[in-house]
């Protein structure tokens, strides 16, 4: 069984060589049986790591993990992990000023705060003397986007992991609604729209007395509220950061309420309203209640900017019932979809502080849990239990090893995944990025035989009727931003901001003319835009900011 192959075993020979060379080297003037006699186990060196607001569950110590105590049997290295939650800058105030720091801190970002304090080691030199190391892993700007700056302190380690195995965001149609239309390739909002009209003229019930709803969209989806401004942001061709529509193809930037394309998305929520095909209770109900209709199966169709509420679906609802798939739709005359949006580089991650004792150890450390072979532990599990490889050195799984990876309690006793937050491969569909050297993918929705063995029955007729291999294949890749995030950008400029006065009136104008515009008479919905348009273009300042967010945009082009 391999453990690690050739690049770890030179890094665990740089973290455990002593102990190797104690324990094996004969005593001078003594028989060789003699000298066979093993020396004690040294005791392990003990790194200790403090982790602020890791997102979701907490990680298993290394104890308590087959892959943690494999790695600790191997380094003779023990990792003990304090957990921090609260204010994310306050805390690492604290830490700063305390005096009491530990070897490595792991944090969602503000690294400001320690950089400022001096409390960070600069790992610039240790990556440029190793370019094919870590330094490797990252896309051009990431470390740079982590650090907030071009020196790097803090290593990233949350990375993008869009797969093509599912349709993560879109708009959701259920599945016995498509398979009722003929599984049509949907390309336009006009056309999905027409697919839920025909159904729900045909089946306004369903047989167990579901009653249909239509189109439906999240409390504030219409306007600018808590699901954002994707659901017509993702039609236009245009990339989504709330209150800015950027044209990737001009790198131009435009307010939202202002932009052409969300006339044409409001008449075609006008018409479906009209119709009777849109949600009734579309601008009454909570989100709880609209997320009950979505997991019940009630909706033919709606908007997820993120997959989380689909996720929710299928979950909750079984086979007997419905389901969903989304489509990455455009209004008519937009040329590409942009439905996966941008990618913004994450600030998570890992930093070595200036009261380490043992700053060669640590970054060697840090080095070996993100090669490649350890990793594959993390991602994998263990070669024999949980995978196995080919003849063509694939990774390849048995269906009861695939069951097991569905049940979390069975990885989280493996430690699968507990090594994230140390640097790791992306997980994506970018082979570049999202491989391991020795070319498998780093994750396992990537592989061939994924689909056979996780997709829904219902899944399965789909990708048969739309002839596609997995449901993501319906999306284009996702683009990553050169200017950073822009809605994060303006937020920074401070709730007493001119900049934040302008755009509060600008929403209170979009709260008010969206629900008019979606409920008007056909004939009356041109006049109504332009007294809409002409109240928006008389806010004070408001022209400001989108000039202030196109600059942002140029210095991100290097202009």
């Amino acid at each position: 069984m391999r453990l690690f192959g050739k690049k770890s075993v030179v890094l665990l020979c740089a973290v455990c060589i002593a102990a190797v060379l104690v324990g094996c080297a004969p005593a001078a003037g003594k028989t060789p049986e003699t000298a066979a006699t093993p020396e004690p186990t040294p005791q392990p060196t003990v790194y200790k790591l403090t982790v602020v607001n890791w997102p979701g569950e907490q990680v298993q110590t290394f104890e308590q993990t087959t892959i943690g105590r494999r790695l600790t049997a191997q380094t003779n290295v023990k990792v003990e992990i304090t957990y921090v939650n609260g204010d994310t800058q306050e805390e690492l105030r604290k830490i700063a000023a305390s005096g009491n720091l530990p070897d490595m801190i792991w944090s969602d970002g503000q690294w400001q705060e320690l950089i400022s304090a001096g409390s960070l080691v600069d790992l610039t030199e240790r990556l440029a003397a190793d370019p094919e190391g870590m330094a490797s892993y990252y896309r051009p700007g990431e470390l740079a986007a982590v650090n907030g700056g071009s020196a790097v302190y803090a290593l990233g380690t949350q990375r993008n992991e869009v797969t093509d195995a599912y349709t993560a965001a879109g708009y959701y149609l259920r599945y016995d609604v498509l398979e009722s239309a003929g599984f049509p390739q949907i390309t336009t909002l006009a056309q999905y729209c027409q697919i839920i009209e025909d159904y729900l003229k045909a089946h306004p019930s369903e047989q167990d007395g579901t009653k249909n709803i239509g189109l439906g969209l999240a409390p504030g989806a219409w306007s600018f509220g808590s699901q954002g401004t994707g659901a017509y942001a993702s039609v236009s061709g245009f990339l989504d950061y709330g209150i800015f529509a950027v044209d990737p193809s001009l790198n131009t930037v435009k307010m939202t309420m202002q932009s052409k394309w969300l006339k044409d998305w409001l008449r075609v929520v006008n018409d479906l309203y009209s119709k009777g095909c849109l949600d009734s209770e579309l601008f009454t109900q909570t989100q709880e209640q609209y997320e009950q209709k979505v997991t019940a199966g009630s909706m033919l169709g709606f908007y997820d900017p993120t997959g989380a509420l689909a996720a929710k679906a299928e979950a909750s609802l079984t086979e007997a019932k419905r389901n969903y798939v989304a489509f990455p739709v455009v209004l008519n005359g937009v040329e590409r979809d942009y439905c996966r949006g941008t990618a913004q580089y994450q600030t998570g991650g890992i930093a070595i502080t200036t009261a380490c004792q043992d700053v060669d150890g640590v970054y060697e450390f840090i080095k070996l849990m993100a090669s490649d072979d350890v990793q594959m532990l993390n991602k994998w599990g263990v070669e024999g239990a949980d995978y196995s490889f080919t003849e063509e050195g694939r990774f390849t799984r048995s269906a009861a090893q695939w069951k097991n990876m569905k049940d979390a309690s069975y990885c989280a006793k493996r430690g699968i995944g507990m090594l994230n937050m140390f640097p790791n491969r992306e997980g994506g569909e970018d082979r570049n990025y999202g491989k391991f050297i020795e070319g498998n993918w780093t994750n396992p929705q990537m592989s061939a035989e994924y689909p056979a063995n996780n997709y829904t029955a219902a899944q399965l007729r789909t990708i048969e009727g739309l002839k596609l291999e997995r449901l993501g294949k319906l999306f284009g890749a996702q683009e990553y931003s050169q200017w950073g995030d822009l809605q994060a950008k303006y937020e920074a400029l401070g709730e007493d901001s001119a900049a934040h006065t302008a755009v509060k009136q600008a929403i209170a104008l979009a709260d008010e003319y969206h629900v008019k515009l979606i409920k008007v008479g056909h004939k009356q919905l041109d006049e109504l835009w332009a007294e809409y348009q002409s109240k928006l273009a008389a806010v004070p300042g408001l022209a400001d900011v989108e000039t202030q967010a196109q600059q942002w945009i140029n210095e991100g082009l290097g202009k």
